[in-house]
């Protein structure tokens, strides 16, 4: 049986071209693919507002790439054994003219669904590669850095050649790489575990991230050469609260298997502790540092 899904579009909707038109159609099927099936959307003077706001960003991620004006914070991982900094997540962020400071839940899913995530990617990776060249990491105290991968740009044929070319024109050893990969990224397995292999050759290490957050598949997981498995922070707080005690078993399962473990979202002594006695090898959250700017 098939099944529709409607959006109304009232007349007094601000119509100044065509393409106005098409995008706020497209923001509308983007909107209904989050409520599900049989979904039905009227553009009403809520939806628009969102809609008008979704177009500035559009705009905003424009900006920014034309001006190569990403911004890269680092929030850094706390080892548990070694009782230390020893690496940080490098994450993105937008100052623009008009929005002000945006964060990746502001303009990520524009970026995918624009394309333009690709151009984003790029620009990231290539900045880290730049901070690593102006700056010594093991006079930083860290041992490396890790990368967001994004699950559209993984899908990209020249993914591991690009990531490879990059580094080699900052004279960067991908050794003092660690490239984070969500489970969404890792559905076309084959193509994955191909770039995965020829980076990993070169030095370069592997997380998956954000664990818990979709539909996990342990099979396709350990098909795949990852160090270190992230627990997502819902994951973490959901236990903290009292609301589940999977995530004893998931540390677990996880270091019968051989991987790492890192919490995130870690915000109190107290967490810090217990996941440490649990098993967990790294931390981050804010209890040790929220991101920061590079000075």
């Amino acid at each position: 049986t098939m099944k529709a899904a409607t959006a109304y579009i009232p007349v007094h909707m601000p119509k100044k071209s065509v393409d106005d038109v098409l995008a706020a159609i497209n923001f509308l099927f983007t909107e209904m693919q989050k409520q599900g099936r049989e979904a039905r959307l009227i553009a009403d003077a809520e939806m628009i507002q969102k809609m008008e706001r979704n177009f500035a960003v559009d705009e905003a991620l424009e900006r920014t790439i034309r001006d190569s004006s990403i911004l890269l914070y680092y929030q850094p991982i706390y080892s548990c054994s070694e009782k230390r900094f020893t690496s940080a997540e490098v994450l993105s962020r937008i100052n623009d003219e008009k929005l002000g400071f945006l964060m990746p839940a502001d303009f990520i899913e524009n970026a995918e669904r624009s394309g333009s995530i690709f151009k984003l990617d790029q620009m990231v990776y290539e900045k880290t590669c730049s901070f690593m060249q102006r700056h010594d990491l093991q006079q930083l105290g860290l041992d490396y850095l890790e990368v967001n991968l994004s699950p559209v740009y993984s899908s990209h044929s020249g993914l591991s050649d690009m990531l490879k070319h990059l580094a080699g024109e900052y004279g960067i050893s991908l050794h003092s790489l660690n490239l984070e990969i969500t489970e969404s990224a890792v559905s076309d397995t084959a193509q994955m575990l191909s770039h995965m292999e020829i980076l990993g050759r070169e030095g370069m290490h592997f997380s998956l991230d954000d664990y818990g957050t979709g539909f996990s598949n342990m099979v396709k997981i350990m098909k795949l050469p990852f160090e270190i498995i992230k627990i997502d922070k819902s994951i973490v707080w959901s236990y903290f609260n009292g609301e589940n005690n999977f995530l004893k078993n998931i540390i677990h399962n996880f270091k019968e298997q051989g991987f790492r473990v890192l919490a995130e979202g870690v915000e109190t002594e107290e967490m810090a502790e217990e996941l440490s006695r649990m098993g967990c090898d790294f931390e981050q959250g804010f209890y040790f540092s929220r991101p920061i700017p590079e000075d």
